[in-house]
């Protein structure tokens, strides 16, 4: 502080005042009296000067890293590729298609060839990954293994201050997040001067820094984000995992901006008579304070306890809230407009223009409660219009979730919308099918499904705006290019692998292949169709799904199945209702109800079962390299449980990728 002391207030007024004007103002300023001021001024400046210069640059780094991610992902999906193409025609698993008696097809019902190599249940996993393949993996190789397990390890649940149960993702995501808050750490303090004297330039970088960030804030956070989805191959809910822990790093980088510029004014300012009343009343502060309010408001209304406890109030400050500090932030500071600019541009093209004039349509959408008593079933007939690229008459693609309106339900919720999983398979691409059903699964918990739930008991039909589809396709396609695929789904987590099994295991070329299993009315009268189910058509080493469920009550859930006989077009009732017993495949080849008919509730063994998937049967050799993919829809336990499993046969050398499938704000 000493050098302080030599420093006139009047030059330390008029620095600071600089550090609130435009960089060229800044710079043709300093050009002009640099020499004249006192090596503190000048080291001030230069630091503002260098600041002005440098954070641009972190938006760039950031477009190259995700560019440089999509292109490793691609080169490794190319990788992979040609290691099916180079592998010998034994090794890879047999997927010839076999036709039923109507037009919907079955892909691979063959089962591969038989072989005993040896392996058994009571194989030591590191015998088993020498045998199978019959080659021994080089020590590069098993380290690889060994890296990629730890990486798809997810550790248990910490106990958090701000939420119920703080549920960590995966090793992976939480590395790549703890190198993101690194990237912004370097960008806080590199080249910057750790000194009382200086902690005006920490607080006007850390303000710089925050504003840079908001653009990509708002990308995390856009409903329509196909183009980074697709480069990155992050889904929905990873997205939003980077959204949240930006945002409470913008909060941390808030905070700082704040509190440095308070301690400035003590140092600079307060020496020459004013009162911090004095500087909190000047407009550019005023517009400043209130800003810093706003996104405090909006951090604390999204911590876990008050998102979970007051969901609608969450989504309300998020748009008022938001909407405020961006206004209050473009008349703080003249180098934070580019940014608010950026972010309300993304946000007005992902609401305003894509949603509202693109991707929203109307209908007339039947209301029914499953048997559970706790489950609604939205279902409405989607006419396609091929020519359309946007939106539902578009059609959709297995895995895509659309976003919900019901505006009938009252006043508060014609401006809300909420996130579903498709649960009825994809409509054909290849066929001009003129409309194809659509299925919606909502399972009540708080709040707007709840509201539903009451809504449904007393009307049967209703009007519904859905936005959509969304997601990106890179769940599907690694389902589609897999050798094997093991879907697993946890309650309502049906509605997410369902359509995945549909695309993978049947091809269907009209809306008449489809039996339909729920209740409808026919000329007045209530109508139950008569389904004999039969899933042996299916090669259970090369395909398989897992529902896990509370009990056999649920089955309810799943009203659409693929036909396995001729449809009959002499019948004079309607498609969806039919007077004789049909055959239809079943898609789910494992069960499991965890509540007892005695009320006992008993869990699965969820990693025997999926290990024993994995290797197969004992006499049945299963190359290890063959690709296989994992799909999993639940509970975060249910998820835990597969994500750990996955990544104790990856150490062993099975080649698998797993993808989670989740909805959450």
């Amino acid at each position: 502080m000493s050098d302080m002391d030599d420093v006139l207030p009047a030059e330390l007024r008029a620095v600071f005042k600089l550090s609130l004007l435009p960089y060229d103002v800044i710079l043709a300023a300093a050009e002009e009296g640099d020499r004249k001021r006192p090596p503190v001024l000048r080291t001030l400046v230069e630091s503002i000067l260098f600041s002005r210069r440098f954070v641009p640059s972190y938006l760039l780094v950031l477009v190259i890293t995700v560019l440089l991610w999509g292109l490793i992902k691609r080169a490794k999906v190319y990788i992979s590729r040609r290691g099916r193409k180079s592998r010998p025609q034994d090794d890879r698993p047999a997927t010839p298609s076999v036709a039923s008696s109507s037009s919907s097809t079955l892909r691979g019902t063959e089962s591969p060839s038989i072989k005993s190599d040896g392996v058994s249940e009571d194989t030591p996993l590191l015998a088993e990954a020498q045998l199978s393949g019959g080659r021994r993996r080089s020590t590069p190789l098993r380290a690889w293994h060994k890296i990629r397990s730890l990486l798809l390890y997810q550790p248990k649940p910490q106990r958090s201050l701000t939420a119920p149960k703080n549920t960590l993702p995966a090793n992976e995501s939480t590395l790549v997040i703890l190198l993101f808050l690194g990237l912004n750490l370097f960008y806080l303090f590199y080249n910057m001067p750790l000194s009382r004297a200086m902690v005006f330039t920490l607080a006007d970088r850390a303000g710089l820094l925050f504003v840079a960030n908001l653009p990509v804030l708002y990308k995390f956070a856009a409903k329509n984000n196909e183009p980074l989805q697709w480069i990155t191959g992050w889904s929905y809910e990873g997205l939003n995992i980077f959204h949240r822990r930006l945002g409470e790093w913008m909060t941390v980088a808030a905070v700082v901006h704040v509190i440095g510029m308070v301690v400035a004014f003590y140092d600079l300012i307060a020496p020459s008579g004013y009162t911090l009343g004095w500087y909190l009343t000047r407009k550019i502060i005023i517009f400043g304070m209130i800003a810093f309010v706003c996104y405090v408001g909006i951090y604390f209304t999204s911590i876990g306890y008050f998102r979970q406890a007051l969901y609608e109030l969450f989504l309300a400050s998020h748009i008022f809230l938001q909407v405020g500090a961006l206004v209050m932030l473009f008349l703080h500071h003249h180098d934070a407009r580019p940014y608010v600019g950026a972010a309300m541009t993304i946000w007005a093209l992902d609401r305003l223009v894509s949603r509202m004039l693109c991707k929203t349509a109307s209908f007339v959408a039947t209301l029914q409660i499953a048997a559970d008593k706790e489950t609604v079933l939205l279902y409405c007939d989607v006419p396609l219009k091929r020519r359309s690229w946007v939106g539902m008459k578009s059609g959709w693609c297995a895995g895509q979730h659309v976003f919900l309106t019901v505006p009938d339900m009252g006043t508060k919720h014609k401006l809300q919308a909420h996130p579903f999983t498709i649960a009825s398979p994809a409509p054909p691409r290849e066929t001009s099918v003129e409309s194809w059903p659509l299925q919606l699964t909502i399972r009540a918990q708080d709040g707007f499904s709840r509201d539903l739930l009451e809504y449904a008991k007393l009307h049967q039909h209703t009007r519904v705006y859905m936005d959509g589809p969304y997601s990106s396709n890179e769940v599907l396609k690694a389902v589609r290019r897999s050798d094997r695929v093991c879907l697993i789904a946890g309650g309502s987590g049906i509605a997410v692998t369902y359509p995945f099994a549909w695309d993978r295991e049947v091809k269907s070329s009209s809306a008449k292949d489809i039996v339909n299993d729920r209740v409808v009315y026919a000329k007045g009268v209530k109508v139950k169709p008569s389904i004999k189910k039969s899933s042996t058509t299916l090669d259970e080493s090369r395909f398989a799904q897992f529902w896990i469920r509370q009990d056999a009550n649920h089955e309810a859930w799943v009203t659409m199945l693929p036909s396995t006989e001729e449809a009959s077009s002499s019948t004079a009732c309607p498609a969806n209702v039919s007077p004789d017993t049909r055959n239809a495949l079943d898609l789910i080849t494992h069960r499991f109800d965890t509540r007892s008919a005695t009320g006992e509730h008993q869990r699965p063994d969820v990693k025997a079962e999926l290990e024993a998937w994995v290797r197969g049967d004992v006499k049945q050799k299963i190359d290890m390299q063959q690709s296989i993919c994992v799909v999993v829809s639940g509970p975060d336990g249910l998820v835990k449980d597969v994500q750990n499993t996955v990544a104790s046969l990856v150490r062993v050398g099975w080649n698998i990728d797993i993808h989670v499938e989740k909805f959450g704000w």
